[in-house]
């Protein structure tokens, strides 16, 4: 169960890591208008 254990901390943290960035840039989209163009 260690590497199911890893692997979902290693989701977790790419899920978490995928949403800070969602947010901060759609804050930064906001702030700048249509400056940024997310890919």
């Amino acid at each position: 169960m260690a590497e199911f254990g890893d692997f979902g901390i290693a989701v977790a943290a790419f899920i978490g890591l995928t949403l800070a960035v969602g947010i901060i840039s759609s804050k930064l989209i906001k702030k700048s208008g249509r400056r940024l163009i997310v890919a």
